[in-house]
């Protein structure tokens, strides 16, 4: 998947760092759910481009109502509002028809089916949507996509399948990738972890 490229910040969002950063970080997380196409050329991160990251949501049924926020705000703290909500309501929404095709070229195969804890047969079943995603694998594919989102404003593809891999600190010594294999819960301590660790990370960013 291409990277996206933000060369500028249009109005309120410029003025308003933590507006900035919601926005950059929800439109991210709709191209890795698949709610937004693959953006090769330099975008301004603003108006027009929220409004088809939301409107890519709004067709999975998520996020509808900060769409129409989208159309009247006018503040950077319309913005932020707007913007935490649609963040709230889609880590409560799995996507998995519009996720699969995009992490498991970026992850690749064999990663993605041991995060998500299930064979590669099975993993192309349910990309190409000839099976329903089981719930549970949903929730897990979800979890690495937001989190998958939200790396990729530090690292590039390659990066990202490394920091799965790489011993952190933070986790004891661990890497991400032995806390979330074998079926991990997104909601359990050791997933929450790694959660905090992305944090983190874009947390320092927006400093």
């Amino acid at each position: 998947m291409p990277e996206l490229r933000i060369e500028t910040v249009a109005e309120p969002l410029a003025s308003d760092l933590r507006a900035c950063w919601a926005a950059a970080h929800l439109v991210a997380r709709a191209q890795h759910v698949g709610a937004l196409p693959s953006l090769t050329e330099a975008q301004e991160l603003g108006r027009p481009l929220l409004a088809a990251a939301l409107t890519g949501l709004a067709v999975h049924g998520v996020a509808r109502d900060a769409g129409l926020a989208l159309r009247t705000a006018l503040t950077g703290e319309d913005f932020r509002l707007l913007l935490e909500a649609a963040h709230d309501q889609l880590e409560q929404s799995p996507i998995p028809a519009g996720t699969w095709p995009v992490l498991t070229p970026l992850l690749g195969e064999e990663l993605l089916a041991a995060l998500v804890d299930v064979s590669a047969a099975s993993l192309r079943r349910y990309s190409q949507g000839v099976r329903t995603t089981p719930g549970s694998v949903a929730q897990r594919l979800h979890f690495l996509a937001l989190l998958v989102a939200d790396l990729s404003g530090a690292y590039n593809e390659y990066g990202i399948r490394r920091w799965f891999a790489r011993p952190r600190q933070q986790l004891g010594g661990l890497a991400p990738y032995d806390l979330l294999v074998h079926g991990f819960d997104a909601d359990a301590r050791p997933a929450l972890r790694v959660r905090e660790l992305v944090d983190g990370l874009t947390a320092a960013g927006a400093a």
